[in-house]
C-alpha cells in the first residue's frame, strides 16, 4: 500500500502534462492489478481510497487553473476526482477492457469540458 501511495504521491507536482501523469498512473495500476483490485474493488480500503482522493485533489489544484472562489473550486475538483476514481474502479473491475489511452482521454476531456462550462457560466 505504501508503495502504491508513493507512486500516486509522486505525480502531484504542477505540470502542463496532466495526461502524461495520468497515463503513467493508469499503467502502474495495470501492472499492479492484484494490489489495486484488492484496495479498490474486492476489499475496498477506505484509508487508501481517501488518500488516493486527497492526492488527486492536490493534483487537480496544481494542474487546473480556474479563477473562482476556493469553496466552489473544491466542490468542482471533488466532483471530477470522485467520478474519476469510480471510472478507475470500473476499469479494474472490467479487466481493463479499454486501453489506458482511452480512459485517460475520456477523463481529461470530461474534466476540461466541465471546468470550461463552469467557468463560462460564471
Amino acid at each position: 500500500v505504501r508503495e502504491a501511495l508513493s507512486v500516486i504521491s509522486g505525480i502531484d507536482r504542477p505540470s502542463p502534462d496532466v495526461s502524461g501523469h495520468l497515463i503513467s498512473f493508469l499503467q502502474h495500476i495495470k501492472r499492479n492489478e492484484e494490489l489495486y483490485c484488492t484496495l479498490l474493488v474486492r476489499n475496498s480500503d477506505p484509508h487508501f481510497r481517501k488518500k488516493l482522493q486527497d492526492v488527486a485533489l492536490q493534483m487537480a489544484e496544481t494542474s487546473f487553473k480556474i479563477d473562482i472562489d476556493a469553496d466552489h473550486k473544491r466542490i468542482i475538483y471533488l466532483y471530477i476526482v470522485s467520478g474519476s476514481i469510480e471510472v478507475l474502479i470500473s476499469w479494474i473491475r472490467n479487466g481493463f477492457s479499454l486501453p489506458e489511452q482511452v480512459i485517460c482521454r475520456t477523463l481529461y476531456l470530461l474534466s476540461e469540458g466541465g471546468l470550461r462550462s463552469v467557468c463560462a457560466a460564471g
